[in-house]
């Protein structure tokens, strides 16, 4: 009885990695579509950052609509102005 449980478990992790292993290479590009779709333009952001005083480049996928910083500043101008 041990020994086929045993197996049915092994059986379901070896399906498990499978699926894995199909959808690590494909999880990226849905990203991509799916940030280009909701707003299209740059897919990545590359920011300035410091650690440990050293200046380093990040890229990671954005996660806000494109130009957000630049829109951000014009509000805060306009908060400026209104007060």
């Amino acid at each position: 009885m041990y020994s086929v449980i045993k197996r049915n478990i092994d059986r379901i992790y070896s399906m498990y990695s499978v699926l894995l292993l199909i959808i690590i290479p494909i999880y990226p590009n849905y990203m991509m579509f799916a940030i280009w779709i909701e707003d299209p333009g740059d897919i990545f952001l590359n920011k300035k950052n410091w650690k440990n005083n050293t200046e380093f480049e990040m890229f990671k996928f954005r996660s806000m609509y494109h130009n957000a910083e630049v829109k951000m500043k014009q509000r805060m101008q306009m908060a400026k102005w209104n007060t």
